[in-house]
């Protein structure tokens, strides 16, 4: 059970990150992500400081709501959250995770639809 459960959970953080490389927004003319690396570092930061997973939740809506987060990358990160529950040592594996699939992405990654995208998906498209 346990190894379904981390590959359910490599699978979620793989469509959150895929969604935080293709929301975008204009910033001084320039097309960017709307989710940055200091916001993704954030996210194990709050979890850090507070040992709460619903303060983590509470802080992606608030980010979310100030546009430093995209509507479908919150969407998944709170779903991951959900899943997770009050487990703290599992949501900072997972934020781990997900920090890591995030940054493994450049301008020049092509991913495919981040409905449907796995684990799997996600590193062959950063491979190739």
């Amino acid at each position: 059970m346990e190894e379904k459960r981390s590959i359910n959970i490599l699978d979620i953080a793989s469509r959150a990150a895929c969604w935080a490389h293709v929301e975008r927004k204009v910033s001084k003319g320039k097309e960017e992500r709307i989710m940055s690396k200091r916001q993704v570092e954030m996210l194990l930061e709050v979890l850090e400081n507070t040992k709460n997973v619903n303060y983590v939740i509470l802080f992606i809506a608030k980010q979310r709501r100030k546009g430093e987060i995209g509507r479908n990358t919150a969407k998944v990160l709170v779903d991951m959250l959900r899943i997770i529950g009050d487990d703290v040592d599992k949501a900072r594996e997972a934020l781990g995770l997900f920090k890591w699939l995030y940054e493994a992405t450049d301008e020049r990654t092509k991913l495919p639809r981040c409905n449907k995208i796995s684990f799997s998906d996600y590193i062959e498209s950063v491979l190739t």
